[in-house]
This record gives C-alpha cells, sequence and structure tokens, in this order.
C-alpha cells in the first residue's frame, strides 16, 4: 500500500518537472523569433513598411492593399499604410498555447 502512495508521489512530481520544462520551452521558443509582442511594440505610427520589416526581420507574408501581415509563433502582427506606404494603425492577435505547441512539432 506504501508503494502505491510513493509511486502516486513520484508521478505527480515527474508531472510537475515535465510542465515546467514545457512551460519554459515554449517561452523561449517565443523569444527566439522575430514577430513577438515585442517587436511589434516597437512598431509607430508613421513609419514606412520596410521600417516594419526590418523589425520583424523579415518580409512580410501576407499580401493585401493597405495593409501587411506577418505570421509568428506568438501571433499575427498587422499594420495598416495609407497611400504613401506609412504606416496608420497596427493590430497584434496572439496565438493560443495549443497553436504555439502544435508547431513546435511541424
Amino acid at each position: 500500500m506504501k508503494w502505491k502512495r510513493n509511486l502516486a508521489v513520484a508521478g505527480m512530481i515527474a508531472a510537475f518537472i515535465y510542465a515546467s520544462f514545457v512551460v519554459l520551452v515554449m517561452a523561449s521558443w517565443e523569444n527566439h523569433h522575430g514577430i513577438t509582442k515585442a517587436n511589434f511594440d516597437r512598431i509607430q505610427k508613421g513609419m514606412v513598411i520596410v521600417e516594419a520589416e526590418d523589425i520583424f526581420d523579415q518580409p512580410h507574408e501576407i499580401h493585401e492593399i493597405r495593409h501587411k501581415a506577418w505570421v509568428g509563433d506568438a501571433g499575427v502582427a498587422t499594420v495598416f499604410f495609407d497611400k504613401d506606404m506609412r504606416i496608420i494603425d497596427k493590430y497584434w492577435e496572439p496565438s493560443s498555447y495549443l497553436t504555439r505547441i502544435r508547431r513546435m512539432f511541424r
């Protein structure tokens, strides 16, 4: 009977260690990509699209008239611009933890 309790405690400890590892991997995974909330916050109204591409360290992926978007593991950054290609607004859509986990195993 005592061995069952010890086994249960060992299982809970192993589950806690595994969950901690997953959280740490996800946190470090997000920081290695140019498309992050921190980089998104660096974008200012009045910048040109090339400046946004420099911040995200890659060209945009989605081509649309009057807005462009970058897709990364942390989320999707969209910027809206005027006829002179100056940024007039921006929008951040974070990805869910489930989406991040799925992308890690691709």
